[in-house]
């Protein structure tokens, strides 16, 4: 949807809103609702909700960029979206050590990080560019981030897909590649969508000068009590997540095409990095299946044998059976010649 800044009805909405925003105190926290039970690995493990206070910022202008949190965000989206494809109750990030985006599921001297922006401890997975609204809530940036050949200008977003099928298939398809970027030890890894609600950034136009709102999902830690619109600043200092749906885009937003270029309708986009407590299982694949839970019976990549999935440390962890192996031989440095030849002889 866009808006003309010339029109008399969104000026004289906008400073409504500039004044709630400049008058409003901290909000009180609500009272704390029960915290979720989430399912980790085959164990259970609580949530806990969390209380955010925005801080208290100067007066906004006319050109201060804002989030909305409206009545109005909720029914474009309906008209958007059908009922099959609307915000899943998870989010599956497929990653491996072939992925370049910033993971703690990947051995650190492995893994194809950049040493020079470093994985905060407190996210599972963190873009190769640090995210800001003002330099990449665009359509620029939003293309630069599926040119995947692209190295220079880094993307700052993570791509998610919204369903664990398709996370299936991602992992069979980088786990069969014929080529060097094969991936060998994939791992899926599920994310809590709960508390994510719709809002719009509006921004403008450059070329045109005209303002417009993209839809956009962020985490509800940021979203005032009385609903009123906040400043990208206070999106910062809270910390929330936030992420663009591809299919969002299409039909309303940049009105992006359908092509590949410009992303995959399964596709959710988030904005810099994705929280580790949002996380609710971390699910290897084995070259045959994704498990979902821990099985009785160690895990090893088809691919790369020597490496054992670590479901406490939750990652792959070289194990090399080779070395298993030589230890029965080295038990043996000790033993009389005719105990030797009995145990080679029973082997066969």
């Amino acid at each position: 949807m866009e808006v003309e800044t010339e029109s008399t009805t969104s000026l004289v909405s906008a400073d409504v809103q500039e004044q709630n925003i400049s008058a409003a105190s901290t909000p009180e926290p609500s009272e704390s609702p029960e915290a979720a039970v989430c399912e980790r690995n085959g164990q259970s493990h609580q949530v806990q909700p969390e209380e955010i206070t925005h801080p208290v910022l100067p007066p906004l202008t006319k050109d201060s960029p804002r989030i909305y949190f409206q009545k109005h965000s909720v029914e474009v989206r309906q008209r958007f979206l059908s009922d099959n494809n609307k915000l899943p109750p998870y989010f599956y990030r497929v990653t491996s050590e072939k992925t370049a985006t910033q993971s703690r599921y990947e051995i650190q001297d492995l893994h194809l990080s950049d040493p020079d922006n470093r994985l905060h401890r407190d996210n599972a997975f963190q873009a190769l560019a640090n995210f800001s609204f003002e330099q990449d809530m665009n359509i620029e940036r939003y293309e630069r981030h599926h040119k995947l050949r692209m190295k220079r200008e880094k993307s700052s977003y993570v791509s998610v897909t919204d369903n664990f099928p398709q996370a299936e298939r991602i992992s069979k398809r980088f786990y069969n590649k014929k080529s060097a970027q094969r991936a060998r030890r994939p791992i899926v890894v599920k994310i809590d969508t709960a508390g994510l609600v719709p809002a719009e950034f509006e921004q403008e136009i450059e070329k045109t000068k005209k303002r417009t709102r993209i839809p956009i999902w962020i985490r509800d830690t940021a979203m005032p009590a009385d609903g009123s619109p906040i400043t990208t600043q206070q999106v910062y200092e809270s910390g929330a997540d936030v992420y663009l749906s591809v299919l969002e885009q299409r039909s309303g937003g940049w009105k992006v095409s359908s092509g590949w270029k410009h992303g995959q309708d399964h596709e959710y986009m988030a904005c810099g990095f994705i929280p580790a407590k949002y996380v609710t299982a971390v699910m290897p694949f084995d070259g045959k299946i994704v498990h979902e839970k821990k099985p009785v019976q160690p895990i090893r990549s088809e691919l790369d044998l020597d490496y054992l999935f670590d479901w406490a440390l939750e990652q792959w962890r070289f194990d090399p059976i080779s070395t298993k192996r030589m230890r029965p031989e080295d038990e043996d440095s000790n033993d009389g010649p005719c105990e030797k030849r009995q145990r080679m002889s029973s082997t066969w």
